[in-house]
């Protein structure tokens, strides 16, 4: 961004997000911008989120509607090996997914005769070559492109709810990032919402960039850090002794500890008490839904680890 784009493109208080569509994972954050002279900083304007829908999960869609095309006996009698990443049909069908736009002609895959299956007008499969239409490429891509599109718009929502206004810009990175049909369908949501979209020269090395960058900042004072804020992925706790409030706690989870005789209830808080000894354990409690439980017994709280420490220098 700092080299890329239009400095003008971008002010203080403007939003962004970054989708990284690779080979195994989709990864969506969003950034804000706090400075832009002299030095660019931003700060995670949301909590990333990311799920398994990359290319190699296209690559999964297609075995599996090949299995529902010639049907599954068919496809049984199908070598593994001929299925693999790397084999004469995987790389016909990948160089066909890196530049498969929508508006392509027929792709042809090349069936092994042991599937038994030599020419069916039906299937439009002619001496072990089946064709395989657009239409039916875009059925392939539709499981991860749609879960693509669910994440920027989880992503968009955030920072609309956090913001009040939405993001300026989505920067489309990574290698399933560079297959035009899923940006256009990444354009096309965007357009529709009034947000631009982007994409580098080469957005397959975008992570390499980010990772040389991060590395470069590393033993630099936070000052020369671009990213100044980072948000936490989830909530994080220790179990407490708090004192029995009637109105606020629930009389079921009264009890009397010995041997202090005052009333008492069971809670959870997002600090560490430290004790008074030279050496303290403790259990670390972690949640991740947006609205931390108020007890350690709620679902939504789940045991980490213990964490033991030794305080004795600490005044």
């Amino acid at each position: 961004m700092r080299e890329g784009y239009d400095k003008d493109e971008f002010g203080v208080g403007d939003t962004f997000v970054v989708c990284d569509a690779s080979g195994g994972t989709v990864d969506l954050i969003a950034y804000k911008i706090t400075r832009v002279k002299p030095d660019f900083r931003i700060e995670e304007a949301a909590i990333g989120s990311g799920v398994k829908c990359g290319a190699t999960f296209v690559d999964r869609e297609l075995l599996g509607w090949l299995e529902h095309w010639i049907g599954s006996e068919a496809y049984k009698k199908t070598p593994p090996s001929a299925t693999r990443h790397g084999s004469n049909m995987m790389k016909a069908f990948e160089f066909a997914k890196c530049n498969f736009s929508g508006d392509d002609d027929d792709m042809e895959i090349l069936l092994l005769a042991e599937c038994g299956i030599y020419t069916d007008k039906r299937l439009n499969i002619k001496q072990h070559v089946l064709t395989l239409k657009g239409e039916q490429m875009e059925l392939v891509f539709e499981p991860c492109v749609n879960r693509t599109l669910e994440l920027t718009d989880g992503q968009v929502d955030s920072v609309m709810k956090t913001s009040s206004k939405k993001p300026k810009m989505v920067f489309v990175v990574g290698g399933f990032g560079s297959n035009p049909y899923l940006y256009s369908k990444i354009e096309e949501y965007c357009s529709e919402r009034s947000i631009a979209t982007r994409f580098p020269p080469h957005p397959w090395s975008a992570a390499a960039w980010g990772a040389m960058c991060r590395g470069l900042e590393i033993g630099t004072d936070d000052l020369h850090h671009v990213i100044a804020v980072r948000l936490a992925r989830q909530h994080y706790g220790t179990p407490v002794l708090d004192v029995f409030r009637p109105g606020v706690h629930d009389p079921e989870d009264m009890f009397i500890p010995t041997p202090i005789p005052r009333r008492s209830a069971s809670t959870w808080r997002r600090s560490l008490s430290l004790a008074t000894t030279a050496w303290s354990r403790a259990s670390w409690v972690a949640c991740y839904d947006n609205k931390p439980p108020a007890q350690l017994a709620e679902p939504a709280a789940r045991f980490i680890c213990h964490v033991q420490g030794d305080f004795s220098d600490v005044s």
